[in-house]
């Protein structure tokens, strides 16, 4: 089962009636008296096991009714959907609850509702309230708890059952920053135990920490399917007011690679977005003494050169470049206007050799490197005139003489100070007024 999540060719119609009345008098007559909506139209993709997939768009794009055909709730019209393994689904907090039951007694119904046995509902249940952290209401009436509240028990359920395939929809905007962050970790949990995830959402900083990939939906129709940077980058721009989005268009990468040996990637495994005012010729990773190479120690410096050439007037660009980790959580990322506050012209033909000195100041691990070039149209609102996603890789091999923890060296300075011991309080008499 490499792919628990196929989908294939996906297209969803609806009838649209101005009258209540229309579909009867439809039916008895047997003359439309509908509008057809079609809510998704040919969509196709799948998800490997232990990949968290995002799907980005506005509202309206077909985004839920994509989540409730995945879950059973409707059919499609025309294609194939595939689900497989036990799928837990959080697509409305608070579904299928019962505001006059405690918390402890719709997690017992709600976990025999997806088809838990009684021993594993009582196995998981110290579990599932610890990680809630509702407190003594736990045992209260669950219509006296906040939206916060509801959000806590509900992932608390449906993240503790073990699930093969788990679908959520905007869930974790609803709780707190100390909740969502613990959502987060056991998101990260489930995915290294081999849990596969659909993750629809509007925080977009969530869709690029959790995701590896992404759909960009609009309108019903697929717009792209990427790198999760890449595809919420192509729907920002979009979505811009104003911007120049027929031009914005997800595109084949041919970013020739540094080679395998030298940190590489295969153009066809890249993927790029932008109005190609400019392209990225190049992208090459080297080290102290100039040559291509994909394996640092930690604290060794770097240069991360991008060749590239202007195919048309070219205003307020800069260049920039981001790392990121395995779990694809940005570990660096800097723009040139933010070096020396400056931003260029290029003319059509203009040939632009941008050069990224950084020191690698980082855990051991594998990274990869997103570069790009942003521009200004005409009335200098910000364009993306390419971006290449996943276009060189590297290591840091092993740690240089500073150890640490976490991602990268805070500076800091530590100092131990030794305090001179409390002798016992002493009265002091105070002077006569």
């Amino acid at each position: 089962m490499n792919q628990p999540i196929r989908v294939h060719d996906l297209s969803k119609r609806f009838k649209v009636y101005d009258h209540a009345s229309d579909r009867l008098r439809e039916w008895l007559t047997g003359h439309p008296r509908h509008q057809e909506h079609w809510a998704l139209r040919n969509i196709s993709f799948d998800v490997a096991v232990g990949e968290v997939f995002g799907v980005v768009g506005p509202n309206g794009s077909g985004k839920s009714t994509l989540l409730k055909i995945l879950t059973g709730v409707l059919y499609p019209t025309s294609g194939e959907v595939s689900v497989q393994g036990r799928v837990v689904s959080l697509l409305e907090l608070g579904t299928g609850f019962n505001p006059e039951l405690s918390g402890r007694q719709n997690i017992i119904t709600s976990a025999r509702l997806i088809g838990l046995s009684e021993e594993f509902i009582r196995a998981k249940l110290p579990r599932i309230v610890e990680f809630a952290e509702v407190g003594p209401y736990i045992d209260h009436p669950i219509k006296f708890y906040s939206s916060g509240m509801l959000v806590r028990l509900a992932f608390a359920i449906f993240a503790n059952v073990e699930p093969d395939v788990f679908i959520v929809d905007e869930a974790l905007s609803v709780g707190d920053l100390y909740f969502q962050q613990k959502c987060f970790r056991r998101i990260d949990e489930l995915r290294s135990r081999g849990c596969t995830m659909l993750f629809v959402s509007h925080d977009l900083d969530a869709v690029r920490r959790l995701c590896q990939r992404a759909m960009y939906l609009d309108a019903g129709e697929c717009r792209v399917i990427a790198p999760a940077a890449s595809a919420v980058d192509l729907y920002i721009a979009a979505m811009t007011e104003g911007g120049r989005e027929k031009r914005i268009t997800p595109r084949t990468a041919s970013v020739p690679a540094a080679g395998a040996q030298a940190g590489g990637r295969p153009a066809e495994a890249c993927a790029r977005i932008g109005t190609a005012d400019m392209t990225i010729q190049r992208v090459e990773i080297l080290d102290e003494q100039d040559q291509p190479a994909a394996s640092f120690v930690s604290g060794q410096t770097a240069r991360i050169v991008v060749d590239a050439v202007a195919h048309a007037d070219a205003r307020g660009v800069s260049f920039g470049i981001m790392i990121y980790d395995r779990f694809g959580t940005v570990v660096f990322g800097i723009a040139s206007d933010m070096i020396d506050g400056r931003r260029l012209e290029f003319t059509p033909g203009a040939s632009v050799r941008y050069v990224l000195e950084v020191r690698l100041a980082l855990q051991v691990g594998g990274y990869s490197v997103d570069a790009d070039i942003g521009g200004h149209d005409e009335r200098g609102r910000p364009v993306p005139l390419d971006r290449v996603s996943h276009c060189a890789d590297f290591e840091i091999s092993r740690q240089g003489e500073r150890r640490f923890h976490g991602i990268t060296p805070l500076e800091c300075v530590a100092r131990v100070e030794q305090r001179a011991a409390r002798g016992p309080n002493v009265a002091h008499p105070r002077s006569a007024v």
